[in-house]
């Protein structure tokens, strides 16, 4: 999916460079053939509509995109509840527990590679432990269907790389750069 939409954001830069050549090549083009006025305004009429449906499409995928996200939740949501159902209360009350200690433990683990990785001290771990968890909860506090999701989720991002680059030095803020790239490619591969 991510493979996806990067090949699409690709095609629709290309395309929009290709867009802005014949833009500049139409009376060239014009020329060359040795077009009618006629004829050159049905191109570009031609050329309005691809482009308007294409603009359409794109609009269209980005609603899938928090379609499918939505309903990934709502069907999260659904077997919770359903798990729920089949539990006493006493085991709910465990399962969450559980789930909890199971988020702090792989928090602690990942502080643990981090701290490991690029050599931070106590200090920095803490810090960028606490700039991970303001992350988390601002990002799940972000409606799914809201539209300017995307928008906030990128400043949200930015904000906390800003977050990791003030807590560590120069050097160990490059290693972490990468590090997040080693991650992210592994995550793909499953």
């Amino acid at each position: 999916m991510k493979t996806c939409i990067l090949v699409l954001t690709f095609l629709g830069f290309w395309f929009n460079g290709l867009a802005q050549q014949e833009k500049g090549n139409d009376k060239e083009l014009k020329k060359e053939l040795n077009l009618t006025d006629a004829q050159a305004d049905s191109i570009q009429k031609i050329k309005q509509r691809s482009a308007a449906k294409k603009k359409a499409l794109s609009r269209r995928q980005r609603m899938e995109k928090t379609a499918n996200r939505a309903e990934r939740k709502a069907l999260h949501e659904q077997r919770n509840d359903e798990i729920d159902d089949v539990l006493t209360d006493e085991q709910e009350d465990l399962l969450n527990d559980y789930r909890e200690r199971k988020h702090i433990e792989a928090r602690k683990e990942k502080l643990d590679q981090l701290k490991k990785q690029l050599n931070v001290s106590a200090e920095q771990a803490s810090r960028l432990d606490a700039a991970n968890e303001k992350f988390i909860q601002e990002a799940k506090a972000l409606q799914l269907d809201e539209p300017s999701r995307q928008v906030k989720m990128k400043e949200l991002r930015e904000s906390f790389r800003n977050d990791v680059k003030s807590i560590l030095t120069a050097e160990q803020f490059e290693e972490w750069k990468e590090f997040r790239k080693m991650k992210r490619g592994k995550q793909r591969k499953r």
